[in-house]
């Protein structure tokens, strides 16, 4: 049994990511792109859904004729900045603060090392 074909029978299965078809098939990123890419040509998987991952949004293939899932829209900064505060307690948000307030100091040059050294 060759790649595409253990491919189409795990999107047979369930619906699966290019990355879980991949690991499961122990075959690299871009021979399973081929795959799926021929496949696709082939008008044998359609996309069924999509799913939110760490690297962005991931196509759910599936097995079968159908019509292609609507890709949702990303997520905007705002709302992931928002998400992200919400999620953080009172130490956290602290914590940021002073980290934005530090990155405005301007680190003075001690005078010995200057009387050493020189100015700049």
């Amino acid at each position: 049994m060759n790649r595409t074909e253990k491919t189409i029978a795990l999107l047979k299965i369930k619906p699966l990511t290019t990355r879980q078809i991949s690991e499961i098939i122990h075959c690299g990123m871009r021979g399973t792109l081929g795959i799926v890419g021929k496949l696709r040509k082939q008008s044998l998987i359609h996309i069924c859904g999509y799913r939110r991952q760490r690297q962005g949004i991931a196509a759910m293939w599936r097995y079968g004729i159908g019509v292609d899932a609507v890709k949702p829209p990303p997520v905007p900064c705002a709302e992931r900045s928002r998400k992200c505060r919400e999620g953080q307690g009172v130490e956290e948000h602290a914590f940021a603060l002073a980290r934005q307030r530090a990155k405005k100091w301007k680190i003075k040059r001690d005078p010995l090392v200057a009387a050493f050294f020189g100015s700049k």
